[in-house]
């Protein structure tokens, strides 16, 4: 209520359980002043209302069974853990009964967009932190070099594309396949940014072998050496 034009402010305490966030109904009916077996019943008129027309996945919406421990007592008893939308559905019921509500649910609906904001910060630093992480390692798996077997791999491909091409063209003299690897060589080195096939790295081994297999020399490559055993 409005004590000499401000709002009461109540110290209210909203936690995260289980990644939602709640307060308790014995908190919440001790800060209204009213007994907690009569909150549970209230509580439970909604949910059984909740029952009969919604899922049971909506009712934790509002609420959550739970139960709770009194220091000094071993025994255990019911409660509820209340979200943001239980709150403002069950203090709201109250307003007009019990004449701190209306302050009390101010307070409430303040603490949670406080603990929504702080916990979308944190998230988002760790998210942040976990990004970063994850793009230094793709950083130092991407500089691997490719093993010595996948090189040996890699020029038995160029070596077996170089002879399907000179099948292909009919060309069969040394000069031209001599040229035809030289050149499938410099392209693949363009073609990676490299200078030697041993600066291939691992990630490229995937991609260079259909290259290399789908590779066919320029033009006037063929022309040249056409030309060359014709004479």
């Amino acid at each position: 209520m409005f004590l000499g034009g401000y709002i009461k402010m109540f110290n209210v305490v909203v936690e995260k359980v289980d990644g939602i966030l709640v307060t308790t109904s014995n908190r919440v009916a001790e800060e209204l002043g009213v007994l907690h077996k009569d909150l549970l019943e209230k509580i439970d008129n909604y949910v059984g209302k909740f029952t009969k027309a919604e899922s049971s996945a909506l009712i934790k919406e509002f609420y959550i069974p739970s139960y709770y421990k009194v220091n000094g007592n071993f025994r255990t008893y019911r409660n509820y853990l209340i979200t943001k939308k239980g709150i403002a559905q069950l203090i709201g019921g109250y307003s007009s009964a019990v004449e701190k509500a209306f302050d009390l649910n101010v307070a409430y609906i303040n603490r949670f967009e406080e603990m929504e904001k702080l916990i979308y910060h944190q998230e988002f630093i760790e998210n942040r932190e976990l990004l970063t992480k994850i793009q230094k390692l793709e950083n130092e798996l991407n500089q691997i070099p490719m093993t010595w077997s996948q090189i040996e791999v890699v020029k038995e491909q160029i070596t077996e594309t170089v002879l399907r091409r000179m099948k292909s063209t009919g060309i069969s003299n040394r000069t031209f396949k001599l040229r035809l690897k030289k050149e499938l060589v410099k392209d693949i080195q363009s073609r990676f940014g490299i200078d030697s096939l041993v600066e291939l790295k691992y990630k490229d081994y995937l991609t260079v072998m259909p290259y290399i297999f789908n590779w066919i020399e320029p033009y006037q490559l063929r022309i040249e050496n056409t030309q060359l055993q014709m004479i």
